[in-house]
């Protein structure tokens, strides 16, 4: 299993519970490569703050929930390419199935642990449809 890079993010003085990505992140997941532009802003996990014990929002890693908001605020219209195939910046849509997917592979991918991915991706698909963007 290949380790997935950690992005840089820095915590903005405006709000301290959201991060800004200081760098583009480029990730390859479910046969697509994905790209969230930097300066996108995020909360990475949104989990209640009672739930910690269980799981921190920074143990599902860091770029698995920056892609999966970034999937969720664009309703999952987003630039990416196909493995294997040239074009690039062909607008996509995801659907939030996929979106969760994504999660749950990156976060595969980062090394966490295989029942803190499977609740991750539990509690997505059954409380967060609410947070999916129509835009």
């Amino acid at each position: 299993m290949a380790t997935l890079v950690q992005p840089a993010i820095t915590q903005t003085s405006v709000d301290p519970g959201r991060w800004r990505l200081d760098e583009e992140l480029v990730v390859t997941s479910r046969g697509w490569t994905l790209v969230v532009p930097r300066g996108f802003l995020t909360d990475l996990a949104s989990i209640p703050r009672v739930l910690w014990w269980l799981i921190a929002p920074s143990e599902l890693s860091i770029a698995a929930p920056i892609v999966h908001d970034w999937l969720y605020e664009a309703g999952g219209r987003i630039r990416a390419s196909h493995v294997g195939y040239p074009a690039w910046g062909v607008e996509q849509r995801f659907a939030r199935s996929d979106a969760d997917a994504f999660l749950y592979d990156l976060a595969a991918q980062a090394g966490v642990w295989w029942w803190r991915r499977w609740l991750a991706y539990k509690a997505v698909r059954w409380f967060s449809a609410r947070y999916w963007s129509s835009t």
